[in-house]
């Protein structure tokens, strides 16, 4: 059952004031939706591959393939925060591959270790369901090696993964640093 209200319950409000409200909430977005805009069309003004109409005369600064800079993304964007959070994470697979293969697999003097594909993918693949992908990318980066071009299941289960560095020295290159803005990169939209 609704409870109905008497008209002497409803505190009135002056039109005027109403209108000024809702008028002032919408000249406010339009004035953030200008000054957005405004900023998107300055920065595809300088940007050189931007099919933006320019005005007659404008100078777009070239770009420098020496400069250290080129091909990078701005100094504190969210794309540089994504792309340290993909290489932090592609580091930490790496160091996760190459201890599991040095604890599971057969152990030289040297530091280094050697363990067959189809006993890694069965270990690894409780890890990470990426265990060709990450055995690739760290054969890229010089952590691994093994014979062919890529591994399949099955046919490559005597395949021989071998650390292409010793142990100590891999856990040195790929260091699980603690960075105080983690939870920024944690917190980003994936």
């Amino acid at each position: 059952m609704s409870v109905r209200r008497k008209s002497a319950d409803v505190v009135p409000v002056a039109p005027a004031v109403a209108r000024q409200r809702r008028g002032s909430d919408l000249s406010d977005k339009v004035a953030m939706f200008n000054k957005k805009f405004h900023e998107h069309h300055e920065k595809q003004l300088s940007n050189p591959f931007s099919d933006v109409e320019r005005p007659e005369g404008y100078q777009i600064a070239k770009l420098d393939v020496n400069d250290p800079n080129y091909g990078r993304p701005p100094a504190g964007s969210m794309t540089e925060l994504r792309g340290k959070k993909a290489n932090q994470h592609m580091r930490k697979e790496w160091r996760t591959l190459c201890e599991t293969i040095y604890d599971c697999g057969y152990r030289f003097p040297d530091g280094t270790a050697i363990i067959r594909f189809g006993d890694l993918f069965n270990i690894y693949n409780t890890i990470s369901d990426k265990c060709v992908g990450n055995l690739l990318s760290a054969r890229k980066h010089g952590f691994v090696s093994f014979e062919g071009e890529m591994l399949y299941q099955r046919r490559d289960e005597d395949t021989e993964i071998t650390l292409a560095k010793p142990i100590e020295e891999i856990v040195k290159l790929l260091p699980i640093v603690f960075d105080p803005n983690q939870h920024l990169l944690d917190n980003l939209q994936e």
